[in-house]
């Protein structure tokens, strides 16, 4: 999702609640962002 606002030059702390909540719905409905482990705080060894 960092990259798609880095691309789209977004600021996603600018955006109203209503649609920070509408576009996390349509993200996870994305195949690319769909992941079968979370990968939060995860570091290569």
């Amino acid at each position: 999702m960092i990259t798609y606002f880095k691309q789209t030059k977004l600021r996603y702390n600018e955006l109203p609640g209503n649609e920070k909540q509408w576009l996390v719905r349509v993200m996870q409905k994305s195949e690319l962002v769909k992941s079968p482990t979370p990968q939060w705080g995860k570091r290569g060894k």
